[in-house]
């Protein structure tokens, strides 16, 4: 699914696109990477807001500002994308490494 990462001085925001139900997938994963124990370290930073279309058309939104005092850096949000976006189209709903 395609995606855009903005850098601002004082968050990221992410739009992600694509078929609904693969939108659905990610947001479910998106939920085990930021609430789980074993949750993603770079989600965990800061506060994790994210804005779905009313309707179903259109982006979903993600926008993360970090905790005072913490730099995410765009890269390592971009690299957990890439993987949580491929496991999502390969395995459902389930995060990559669950049963």
């Amino acid at each position: 699914m395609p995606y855009e990462i903005q850098a601002h001085p004082d968050r990221l925001e992410v739009a992600i696109d694509g078929p609904r139900a693969e939108l659905e997938s990610f947001l479910d994963l998106l939920q085990v990477c930021t609430k789980a124990d074993g949750g993603c370290p770079a989600l965990r930073c800061g506060k994790v807001e994210t804005t779905v279309p009313a309707g179903g058309e259109g982006p979903i939104r993600i926008q993360v500002v970090p905790f005072p005092g913490v730099r995410i850096d765009p890269r390592v949000i971009e690299r957990c994308l890439d993987f949580t976006l491929g496991c999502g189209a390969r395995r459902g709903i389930r995060a990559c490494g669950s049963d």
